[in-house]
C-alpha cells in the first residue's frame, strides 16, 4: 500500500531507481533527498522542515530541489529551510533568521541580493560578539 501511495511522487520527483523495492540507502545522495521529500509530500504536510537539503548532491539535482522547494512554498506549504549554504538561503528564503550559539541574533527580510544579505548576516553574528564582550567587560 505504501509503495502505491508514494509511486506518483517518485515519478513526479524523477527519482532514479531500478524499482520501488530498492533500498533508499543504495540510491545516490540526490535520489535519497528526493525520496525523503516524496515521503513528506505523500503525507500531505502543511509544514516541511528541510535541513541542509543539498549537501553532497550534484548541481543538477541541487537545482531541481531548489525549484521543488520554491514550488512547494508557492502552493502554500510552509517551508522551514535550515542551511549553511548562504547562496541557497538567499535564493529560497523569504526571511533569514540568523543563529549563533543556539541563540537568535538576527531576523532579516530577504532582499534576494547576495552581497547585502551576506553583509547583514555577518553584522548580526559580529554584533552578538560585541554585545557579549561589552557585557563581560572585555
Amino acid at each position: 500500500m505504501e509503495r502505491l501511495e508514494i509511486k506518483p511522487f517518485i515519478e513526479k520527483l524523477n527519482v532514479i531507481t531500478p524499482s520501488l523495492e530498492q533500498s533508499v540507502g543504495n540510491l545516490s545522495g540526490g535520489n535519497q533527498q528526493k525520496v525523503s521529500v516524496a515521503k513528506w509530500l505523500a503525507a500531505q504536510v502543511e509544514i516541511l522542515i528541510i535541513d541542509e537539503p543539498t549537501v553532497g548532491i550534484d548541481i543538477r539535482t541541487k537545482g531541481y530541489l531548489h525549484r521543488l522547494i520554491w514550488n512547494l512554498a508557492e502552493q502554500g506549504v510552509a517551508v522551514l529551510l535550515i542551511s549553511s549554504d548562504l547562496p541557497e538561503m538567499v535564493l529560497l528564503a523569504d526571511r533569514v533568521v540568523v543563529m549563533k550559539d543556539m541563540q537568535i541574533v538576527g531576523d532579516l527580510p530577504n532582499s534576494r541580493q547576495y552581497d547585502g544579505m551576506s553583509s547583514q548576516i555577518m553584522h548580526c553574528i559580529h554584533a552578538s560578539e560585541r554585545d557579549v564582550n561589552i557585557e563581560s567587560g572585555v
